[in-house]
This record gives structure tokens, C-alpha cells and sequence, in this order.
């Protein structure tokens, strides 16, 4: 029933030229917060997966022949590169995990 209300309501505010992108502060609230979790949760089952299978990573700081690409390697190559790795530690860092 709500999901209905909420396609009428869109179809409203198609019709009244308004798009798609008008939504109200409780809406936007409520899409962030839902933002917030999925990025806790994927930080946290990230920050287990490596935790688990430490042994089966490597972090390689310079590039080398073997590894062109400076990063994180697991046992089928690159996963993550230096960047990625300092994204992924910063997000961490500014979005504590409290689930």
C-alpha cells in the first residue's frame, strides 16, 4: 500500500513537471540513512573477509614485475590498488562500522 502511494505520488509530481529529483527532507533522510547502513555493512563484512583469509592477501607498496601494479593481491591477482586501499581506510576512518 505505501509503495503504491509513493508511485502515485512520483506520477503526481511527473505530471506537475517537477521529476523525479523533488523529494522532500524526510525522504532524503530516509535514503541517506539507508546509504549509511549499506556502507557500514560493506565495510564491516570488508573488514572481516580480510580479517578471516589474512594469509591469502598481500599488500604490495612498489610495483614490481611480478606485480606491475602496486596494491592489494590475492590469490587471483590484483584486488584493490594502493588508491583504492587508501579510499576504502579513509571511508573507514569517517564512517565508524557500529553494527
Amino acid at each position: 500500500m505505501a509503495q503504491t502511494n509513493l508511485l502515485k505520488s512520483r506520477v503526481v509530481e511527473l505530471d506537475a513537471g517537477r521529476g523525479l529529483t523533488a523529494i522532500d527532507n524526510a525522504e532524503a533522510e530516509k535514503i541517506v540513512e539507508k546509504l549509511n547502513q549499506r556502507i557500514e555493512l560493506l565495510i564491516r563484512v570488508n573488514r572481516d573477509v580480510l580479517d578471516s583469509v589474512s594469509g591469502a592477501f598481500r599488500l604490495i607498496l612498489e610495483a614490481s614485475e611480478k606485480q606491475p601494479v602496486a596494491g592489494l593481491y590475492g590469490p587471483k591477482g590484483l584486488v584493490a590498488t594502493v588508491d583504492d586501499m587508501r579510499e576504502i581506510e579513509k571511508a573507514m576512518k569517517e564512517h565508524p562500522v557500529t553494527l
